[in-house]
């Protein structure tokens, strides 16, 4: 069966190639763009290969059905996966996410504006029947599986294993000439992986932020984006946005992976990397706009950061 991806994008999506041994799509995201590959596995099985250089991308909101499994691979970058009505997790590189279709979704967020990795999407009732006959002494239940996502609120994360990486750091590499079975085998060893984990031992709640604490952590990551020549403490967001200090720097680190201090800074010097690559602006105006009055500290900070100091890195690039 043909999953028809296209129906919770339908707005936002171009088919750039269609054949019979996969579906290229370029996603429109408003702040940047989206490529995915998508290959049919089995009768109700599709893994993708996802490219996001964005924000969000926007959803409609309606899926096809909530009879659905959703898989998610974080390699590069980190994604935002909901969960129930209100609460929402972070994937970081290596972690593995499976939720369930229950809830509607607006949008895919990648809080650092980039996002590459694997999804596999599988239709239970069209995948049950045709894995129950693949191969003698595999047993995959995925009702049971899906089952398991209730205690769980629709949503369960593993954080990186050494199992995890070694199923999918293979898929990122496969022999074009042996793909299609590889992936067979890959998803079969996936799901029987997963058969087997006991999703309610492996909850970290810490990791996971309740909307209200989501909302927040976006219009703190607004203010310090939009306002990088000013130096604003942790006390005034605070304050500006009541929310209690530890709360604050626990929630923004579980969302971008990264001290608030600590993003901000790296962010910054990537802001004057494309600022010294895209412009004609002396060395002097770029420190000014992010932030650095003296022009040797942001010297110093931006060779620590990429290696080399800010005029030779306009050079080269």
């Amino acid at each position: 069966m043909k999953l028809e991806c296209e129906q919770p994008y339908c707005n936002y999506i171009e088919v750039l190639q269609r054949d019979a041994e996969k579906t290229i799509y370029r996603m429109n995201c408003g702040d940047g763009d989206g490529i995915m590959v998508c290959y049919p596995v089995f009768d109700g099985v599709e893994l993708y290969y996802n490219d996001f250089q964005a924000f969000r991308c926007s959803e409609s909101g309606n899926r096809p059905g909530s009879n659905f499994l959703e898989i998610n691979h974080c390699r590069k970058g980190r994604y935002e996966c909901c969960f129930g009505k209100n609460h929402f997790a972070y994937l970081s590189e290596g972690d593995l996410a499976i939720t369930g279709w229950d809830f509607p979704c607006d949008a895919s967020r990648f809080p650092l504006g980039y996002y590459n990795g694997i999804e596999i999407l599988i239709d239970i009732a069209h995948a049950q029947e045709h894995l129950s006959c693949v191969l003698e002494g595999i047993e995959i239940d995925l009702d049971r599986l899906r089952q398991k996502l209730s205690g769980n609120e629709g949503c369960f994360v593993l954080r990186a294993t050494k199992e995890i990486e070694h199923i999918f750091d293979e898929l990122y590499h496969v022999d074009p000439r042996i793909q299609k079975g590889y992936f067979r085998i890959k998803v079969l060893e996936l799901l029987l992986f997963l058969s087997i984990t006991p999703f309610e031992s492996s909850r970290d709640r810490r990791r996971y932020l309740s909307a209200r604490q989501a909302c927040v952590v976006e219009q703190i990551h607004e203010v310090l984006t939009q306002n990088l020549d000013q130096n604003i403490t942790l006390e005034a967001l605070s304050k500006r946005f009541d929310i209690g200090m530890t709360t604050m720097k626990n929630c923004f680190r579980a969302v971008y992976g990264k001290p608030i201090n600590t993003w901000r800074r790296e962010y910054r010097l990537h802001v004057a990397a494309r600022m010294l690559r895209e412009t004609d602006k002396s060395v002097l105006e770029i420190a000014n706009s992010v932030g650095y009055e003296n022009p040797s500290k942001f010297a110093d900070a931006f060779r620590k950061q990429l290696g080399i100091p800010p005029l030779e890195y306009r050079k080269n690039n």
